[in-house]
């Protein structure tokens, strides 16, 4: 599978935050009290990520610009990203990523926050 041409993701979450880890999944001896409580405070969350993955010179790796926006019920961010990776993924492997945000809050009450991120991942 190849890390080249266009790409687009989408994602949703909703639920309250999680407590106690695998170990608390796992421990359980029935299914009560995993369903969704309609009266619960849940946070809810939208994830869309549009990229386009272009040859390097080299032909070992892909370089991706990436738009994304996050809709969450307090928040919106926006991002703009650059990744390069594998063109096809090895156990071994060398990845880059540098994303800047920019994240709103909805009712305005907050100046807006911008951030930088960046990953270099190396798998052995």
């Amino acid at each position: 599978l190849s890390n080249l041409g266009p790409s687009l993701s989408l994602s949703q979450t909703a639920g309250a935050s999680a407590t106690g880890g695998a170990e608390s999944l796992l421990a359980r001896d029935t299914l009560a009290g995993l369903a969704i409580d309609e009266g619960a405070n849940l946070s809810r969350q939208f994830e869309a990520r549009l990229g386009y993955g272009h040859p390097v010179p080299g032909d070992r790796f892909t370089g991706t610009a990436e738009l994304g926006l996050r809709l969450s019920d307090a928040h919106r961010e926006y991002a703009l990203g650059w990744h390069l990776l594998p063109v096809y993924r090895e156990r071994e492997s060398l990845e880059l990523r540098l994303e800047a945000t920019r994240r709103e809050s909805i009712e305005g009450e907050r100046e807006p926050e911008h951030g930088v991120r960046i990953d270099l991942i190396n798998r052995w």
